[in-house]
This record gives structure tokens, sequence and C-alpha cells, in this order.
């Protein structure tokens, strides 16, 4: 759900900041999921995810890491950008790890 308590939708863009020295020693990872099959959200993307070793996605100047969700891409963000689909709920998933 977002900051307001609403379902997060697709029509609308999101942002998840992860702080500096996110606590995920080696590896983190964001992947997005339709409500209704539990399956991974159906996009153009190949995989609705970003993660720390994918060499796409960029740090902020203060070492925490912006990733968007939204229908578009946010000019130059598109390495951090996750897709979704206008009109359809969706969730995610966080995962981290030490190797």
């Amino acid at each position: 759900m977002d900051s307001k308590g609403n379902y997060l939708d697709g029509s609308k863009t999101y942002k998840l900041t992860l702080p500096a020295n996110v606590p995920a020693k080696d590896f983190w990872s964001i992947v997005l999921y339709d409500p209704q099959t539990r399956s991974m959200l159906q996009t153009d993307q190949r995989f609705p995810s970003a993660n720390s070793q994918s060499g796409m996605v960029k740090k902020n100047p203060d070492e925490s890491f912006s990733i968007y969700f939204g229908s578009k891409a946010p000019k130059g963000m598109k390495g951090n950008w996750i897709q979704t689909v206008p009109g359809k709920d969706f969730f995610y998933s966080f995962a981290s790890m030490a190797l």
C-alpha cells in the first residue's frame, strides 16, 4: 500500500528509496507481482524487477537508491525503473542477503 493506505495502482508513479548502506551485504532485489495471480506482473520488461547486481541501477549522490514503479520511466532513470500496467494493481517483494 502507499503512504495513504491505498493499494498500489499501475496508473500512478511511485518512488521507493533504499537508504545508503542498505542492510543487504551482498545483494538486494525488488520484484513486482500481480495480486490476482500472485505471479510476476506481466509487462513489456522481461522481468518486472530491479536488483543491486544488475549493473543498471544508479546510486543517488548520497549513496541511497531510488527505485521507481510506473507505466513510464522517469527521464534518465530507466535502470532504476520497474514498469507497471495502467489500471492494474500490484505489490512488490523486497529481498536482501549476504552471500
